[in-house]
């Protein structure tokens, strides 16, 4: 859980300049879009949902989902993304 809260984390810099952040959140179920914008902080309802529902899972997909948007689907987010600072690769 911890690595992925640090992917939404720095992903959430790449989406927040995103020109189609919009869209990106629409598509985003609403229980999860809090994730992104405070991926550093756990209520106890999300501690609950962890444990309970697969949270873990799901919000590894919804990285997975962003990263792609960053490294292959956005032009703007790739050409921002010139150093992963997820896996630290100088190529993106």
């Amino acid at each position: 859980l911890h690595k992925v809260c640090f992917e939404l984390y720095h992903i959430n810099k790449y989406i927040q300049a995103c020109p189609y952040k919009k869209r990106l959140f629409e598509e985003i179920y609403d229980e999860y879009k809090h994730w992104i914008k405070h991926s550093d902080v756990l209520s106890l309802r999300d501690c609950v949902n962890i444990i309970s529902f697969n949270t873990g899972d799901k919000l590894q997909t919804l990285s997975n989902k962003l990263q792609k948007h960053i490294k292959e689907n956005c032009d703007m987010c790739r050409g921002k993304g010139y150093f992963c600072e997820i896996c630290k690769d100088q190529q993106v």
